[in-house]
């Protein structure tokens, strides 16, 4: 499994594993688009864009913008721990998933 907990598969072509980890993002970030669109200002969700990439002379591999300089703090993982005090919004947006996604 990968980071968005999507299965890719070894031995698989390179370059469709990371077209399906971009496509994962770009749900993600429809569904950041469509919960934001009614929340004020500081309660937004927002995901980075990311690419696929391949030629003849390189291995395919995915891009994304850099992340603005900050210490990271994860606030969950797939395992399906929770960090106590993760901002209530990021609750509410894992629902709105759910819901919307239909689990």
């Amino acid at each position: 499994d990968d980071a968005a907990g999507v299965d890719v598969v070894i031995g698989a072509s390179s370059l469709e594993s990371h077209i399906t980890l971009s496509e994962v993002s770009a749900v993600a970030g429809f569904l950041a688009e469509a919960f934001s669109a009614t929340r004020p200002w500081g309660e937004r969700v927002a995901f980075l864009p990311s690419a696929a990439a391949s030629g003849d002379d390189f291995v395919p591999f995915t891009i994304e913008d850099a992340l603005p300089h900050a210490e990271f703090k994860p606030f969950s993982n797939n395992l399906g721990w929770w960090e106590p005090d993760a901002p209530r919004v990021l609750m509410e947006f894992m629902r709105f998933t759910h819901e919307v996604t239909k689990g």
